[in-house]
């Protein structure tokens, strides 16, 4: 994979109105390559046994190369964890296990996902709803 460097539309637009950089700009990085494993956090608040319906909240953490990882995907894991830590606070009598997912290596081929799919086939047929949030919170994508 080759070494990349970049700004955001929106940085790059704020440096333009602010009247430009005013001069030469030097950047140094490294990077080095290691295996991507795709690594999978998980949480479940609910009732467990297998009649019980399972509703997955998830989203991942990598972010696009050159991109603004914060909304891709910071804003999705945000929110996935604000439900993770509302829900048992709630008090709601649930009827469904709700699973809380995050998940690695997405923007580079789905392998945390798949991860997960793989790890837990045998749950698979259980899950009534798949809540994906990913960059709910930029403004330009809808839930």
């Amino acid at each position: 994979m080759a070494s990349a460097a970049g700004i955001s539309a929106e940085a790059g637009g704020r440096i333009r109105r602010g009247g430009g950089l005013g001069g030469a700009v030097t950047v140094a990085s490294s990077c080095e390559s290691v295996p991507a494993t795709g690594a999978v956090a998980t949480g479940s608040w609910g009732p467990d046994s297998p009649d019980v319906p399972i509703l997955l909240v998830g989203g991942h953490l990598d972010g696009h190369d050159i991109g603004d990882a914060a909304l891709d995907n910071g804003s999705g894991a945000s929110c996935v964890l604000a439900l993770a830590s509302w829900l048992p606070r709630a008090a709601l009598a649930l009827t469904h296990s709700v699973r809380f997912v995050l998940w690695d290596v997405e923007e580079m081929g789905l392998i945390g996902s798949r991860a997960f799919v793989e790890a837990h086939a045998d749950l698979l047929a259980r899950i009534a709803l798949v809540l994906n949030l990913d960059v709910p919170c930029a403004g330009r994508t809808p839930v």
